[in-house]
């Protein structure tokens, strides 16, 4: 008998994350420019999302650990690079063309 698929907290946290498509654009640009920090405004513009929706992603993002929230004053955002899975991620969006 096969293995039932893992279900802890982990998992549910990036399949919160994952489960749209501002999720994914905000990952896309996140990954394509790692070292640089952006502001949510600048996501919205860049990403190409609104900004109801980049405000209710973008925690969920952060909590998954695929993004850091940085600064203290002005919020920015950022591509967690120690995360295995953002990692990951960012290879296969690359390697894929699916980044740009």
């Amino acid at each position: 008998m096969k293995t039932p698929l893992r279900k802890d907290d982990e998992i549910v946290r990036l399949e919160n994350a994952l489960g749209s498509r501002t999720a994914m654009r905000i990952l896309r640009l996140l990954c394509l420019y790692p070292n640089d920090e952006f502001s949510t405004y600048s996501i919205v513009v860049l990403a190409r999302v609104s900004k109801a929706s980049a405000r209710a992603r973008l925690p969920l993002l952060v909590d998954s650990g695929l993004v850091k929230r940085v600064g203290k004053g002005i919020v920015a955002y950022k591509f967690n690079e120690g995360s295995k899975v953002g990692r990951a991620l960012r290879i296969f969006l690359a390697e894929t063309g699916l980044a740009q």
